[in-house]
Formats: structure tokens, sequence, C-alpha cells
């Protein structure tokens, strides 16, 4: 059953949202408050002109440099970002990167509780303006009048793998800049949206600092972590600043770190660790808190059936996944997950229903041609398992067990030639498993070929003697 199974994959410790080191209380700004400006996007220079402001795009990757040469060249860019009371009196502190002359990007939920704003790098200060809020990726923009600091280079996350070495800079606590190194260790996407997960550690208070490559390209936003979570350290993808030219100030940015979504995906992802860890009565727990913060959070329901599969309660998983294929009716994996778990419990009629919508919805589905092909076996329409095996194996040729399946179809249908050539080609692929052998020698026996199974009996003795010795009381050899 296992080889069935193509299930998705990591949110209830505390949440800590690491770019805000509060300072004490500080009032909310009136609509409008001083310091934050709408204002007409710049126009921007051509990023392959010397001064490119935003986007530095690098045809050819320059070698890997080390986190020495990281830190001084990209350090000059990160700034310590302190968001003010109407008194004066620094109330948050976070990190910033600037991304363009005069402009550096932090997190919204950094300066959101400020009436004005400053930035502050080398123990020299510059007052800051705020003209640009993402509310729905937790960014902002600050205009820095007077800032000279360099800009940084920015890399798309699409051309991101998972593996690869990044370092996080920022200033933890509003104190000096730190580095640290680690991996890309995920790339969560959320419908349209993705999250880099990474291993490098990202410090208390050192929210809206940069993420970057091995050749110093910024990736990400540092933006938080969860508490006790091991590597589970998070940051915005760098494409998302360019969002920021259409979204100047119109009113006052809304708290979001706390907001259900956030919180929500915190949960998923607390679900999804806990799941990879074999925990998955904990998982069910996340998912579950995420799912009554968020409803609609598709994916959620996804790792809830999956977790209550590994726990052997397929019909609650069943449940979930109802619930997220009312929200993706279109989602032809989905299709074939439900497909798994209705033949777990015996509904090979449903099983098949969902395995045809899934194959219908992406006729390229290898996972939805093979829950149709075991829907057909569990009914015993053998001229459909076979139709369906065939596709599994023009799909994934090298996928031994559509191979087992077609052989047995063709058994149970007397074409018997056929169903030897099927398993031949089984035990090719997968030679090591007793139980493609054992199949063999039933064929084998059926075809008339008596020698071809002591061959296979032999074979048996080495693998598995028990099934050696039930291929020769199940042939009439013993």
């Amino acid at each position: 059953m296992a080889g069935r199974r193509h299930i998705f994959q990591c949110a209830v410790v505390i949440l800590t949202v690491c770019g805000v080191a509060l300072g004490g209380q500080s009032p909310k700004g009136p609509a409008l408050p001083p310091g934050v400006e709408d204002v007409e996007a710049p126009p921007w220079e051509s990023t392959a002109a010397k001064k490119s402001p935003r986007r530095g795009a690098t045809p050819v990757s320059p070698p890997a440099l080390s986190a020495q040469q990281i830190f001084n060249r990209v350090s000059p860019s990160v700034m310590v970002v302190e968001s003010l009371n109407t008194k004066g009196s620094v109330t948050a502190f976070g990190s910033g990167v600037v991304i363009a002359s005069g402009r550096v990007i932090t997190n919204r939920h950094v300066i959101e509780e400020g009436i004005s704003f400053r930035v502050e790098h080398g123990g020299k200060k510059w007052p800051a303006k705020l003209i640009r809020v993402d509310l729905d990726h937790d960014l902002a923009e600050l205009s820095v009048i007077g800032l000279g600091a360099p800009w940084v280079h920015a890399r798309d996350s699409s051309m991101l793998a998972v593996g690869e070495k990044v370092y996080a800079i920022g200033a933890p606590e509003g104190l000096e800049l730190t580095i640290s190194e680690g991996l890309i260790s995920g790339l969560r996407d959320f419908g349209k949206d993705r999250v880099i997960q990474t291993s490098a550690a990202i410090s208390p208070g050192s929210s809206g600092g940069g993420l970057f490559d091995a050749q110093g390209r910024l990736v990400g936003i540092t933006t938080f972590y969860l508490k006790e979570g091991q590597s589970l350290n998070f940051a915005l993808p760098a494409e998302w600043t360019l969002a920021l030219d259409s979204k100047p100030i119109k009113a006052p940015p809304a708290v979001s770190e706390n907001s259900p979504a956030m919180q929500a995906l915190l949960l998923y992802l607390l679900g999804e660790r806990d799941s990879k860890a074999g925990k998955y009565s904990q998982a069910i727990t996340a998912y579950q808190q995420a799912l009554r913060l968020e409803p609609d959070f598709e994916i959620a329901w996804v790792g809830l059936s999956r977790a209550y599969n590994e726990i052997k309660r397929p019909e609650k998983g069943i449940n979930a996944l109802k619930h997220s294929l009312r929200l993706n009716p279109g989602n032809s994996t989905n299709w074939a997950l439900i497909g798994v778990l209705y033949g777990e419990v015996g509904r090979r009629d449903l099983e098949t229903d969902a395995a045809r919508k899934s194959v219908h919805l992406d006729a390229d589905n290898a996972s939805g041609w093979i829950v149709l092909m075991d829907g057909y076996m569990g009914l015993e329409q053998f001229e459909s398992a076979v139709s369906a095996a065939r596709v599994v194996i023009r799909l994934e040729p090298s996928y031994s067990r559509a191979w087992e399946s077609l052989g047995v179809a063709y058994a149970q249908l007397g074409d018997y030639e056929k169903a030897v050539g099927a398993e031949l080609k089984a035990v090719e692929l997968e030679p090591d498993n007793p139980s493609l052998w054992l199949e063999l020698g039933l064929t084998f026996k059926l075809n008339g070929q008596q020698s071809e199974i002591m061959r296979v009996y032999r074979k048996l003795k080495k693998l598995n003697p028990a099934m050696a010795e039930e291929l020769l009381q199940r042939a009439d050899l013993s």
C-alpha cells in the first residue's frame, strides 16, 4: 500500500516574530502619522545601467564567496531600523536592506506602531519616511534622504534550490550586524505565494535583514522563526520587494504577524515538521488549529488527511480531503489521494471514480493512473486494469508494481505469455523483491514452464526461504 501513496508534506509552539525587539509600549499612530508620506514610485533606471537601483540580474553566477567576503560585500547595505513613538523614543528595533538609492526594505511589523522612523549604520543615523507597505506580504519601504549606502542585487526565489548555502545578515536587538550561515532547507509554496525556509539562524530583533546567496545576492528578507523549532527560520522572497512599487501608503498599516493567516501558516508548518518526525497526533493538533483560524487553507486539509491516514484513520482522512477538494475541485493530485483512501476502506467503486476524475483533469498524472489501476484490479475489471497499467508504464516505465499488476491482469484474462513477459520486467526492475519472484513462479506454472519454476525457486531460496517453500506447495512441486 505504501507504494500507492503520494501524499504531501512540516506549526503548537509560541510564534516568535524575529523582527521586533520591543523597547516598550508604543501608541498606535493616527490615520496618516508624521513621517509617513504618500509618494509616487521613483523613475527607476534600467537594471542594466551602472547604478541599477533594484534588480542587478547577473547572467552568469560568479564563484562562491566565503562568509567573510559575503559580510564585507553586503553588510554596508544592511541597516538598523528604529521605530519611534510620539516622544521620539525607540519602541522597536529591526533590520533593513538597501534595495535602491535611498530606499530601505524592512518588515512591516517592524514599523507598524511607529510614529516616525530612523535608520542607523556604523553609528550614524538618518531620518526615514514610510512610503510603501505590502500588508499581504509583511513588507515596508522607507525613503532615506542622504543615505549613500550601496544597494544590493536580488535573485528571484524561483531560481533557488533546496540545499543551497545562504547567509542571514541582520542587527539583532539593534546591535552590531551579525552573520549566520545555513542552507535553503525548504521552499514552501502557498497558492501563488512562497516562503523560504532556511537553517541559517535568525536572531530575535533582526527581522527585515537580508538572506543572501553564496554570491552575495539578496534572495530573501528574514522575517520570523519558530521558537523551539529547529531550523524553522523563514524569509520572504526578494522579488516581493518589486510589488511595493504599486503599494503607496493610503492608510495606517494593520497588524498582520498575529493575523489569522500568518498564525495559520505557522501552525501548518509545525504540523509539517511534526508529521515528518512521525509525531502524527501533534501534527493533527497543529493542522486543526490552523484550520480553525483559516478554514479555507487547502493544503492544511491535505496535511491533516495525511496525518490521519498515518495513524490508520482513513475515514477522517477522506473527510479532510473532501474539504480540500471543495476548495479546489480542479486538483488532480488530491483526487488521486482521496482515491487511495477510498481503496483503503474497501470502496473500490469510489476509488475508481476519484481516479477517473484525477486523470480527466491531468492525463499525465501517473498517481491518478496508479490509483485507477489499483481500483480496477480490486473490482476485478482486468481489461480496464490492463489499459490503466499500460498508461502508468508509459508515464513511469521503471515502476515495477505497474508491470506486476499488468502481469497479474493478463494472467486473470488467460494471456499467460503476456503475463510472463510483464512479470519478467517487474523482477528485472526489482530483482531483490521476493514477492515479485513468487508471482512470476506461479505464472510460469500457469504457462506450463516447469523448468522456469525451479529457476525461480532457487532464486527465492536465497531471497526468502519461506516464500520458496510456498512456491513449491502452490505449484504442486513439493
